[in-house]
């Protein structure tokens, strides 16, 4: 009798991790992404608050501030090709829309990334592109 008690309130207390456990770690996953992104925006506005107005016309050199932790920095010409930072040797296609003016995120090959585009006279110049590997989000998430 007191092994099926037992048996009984294990299986209850299963129950009820898997019952409000796997959503809470879903909404702490999509709370940290969110987080990430938000960070890595800021991070990009501030790199493209550094790229000089002149930029697209005299090439000048830009020197993009240092970022957090394990982030990287990029900035790209209009025609998608890197100018300086790390990242790669174009900008990704989704992050192509930031050409269009507005912010663009996305989370592929292990890194989630946003591109913020840079402006002169309400002609975007150049995409500063602010990127993190995943698994530093993924990591946070399991030690919550």
């Amino acid at each position: 009798m007191r092994n099926r008690v037992l048996g009984a309130i294990l299986a209850a207390t299963a129950v009820a991790v898997a019952f409000f456990g796997l959503p809470l770690a879903l909404a702490v996953q999509h709370l940290y992404h969110s987080e990430a992104v938000v960070r890595l925006e800021r991070e990009a506005a501030r790199a493209a608050t550094r790229v000089p107005d002149s930029f697209a016309s005299s090439g000048d050199p830009v020197e993009l501030p240092t970022p957090s932790d394990e982030t990287q920095l990029a900035l790209y010409r209009a025609d998608g090709r890197l100018v300086t930072g790390s990242g790669p040797a174009a900008v990704e296609t989704p992050l192509r829309a930031a050409f269009g003016g507005r912010v663009a995120e996305q989370t592929a090959d292990g890194r989630i990334v946003v591109a913020v585009p840079v402006a002169d006279e309400e002609r975007v110049v150049a995409v500063v592109r602010a990127a993190v590997p995943a698994a530093v989000v993924d990591a946070r998430v399991r030690r919550t």
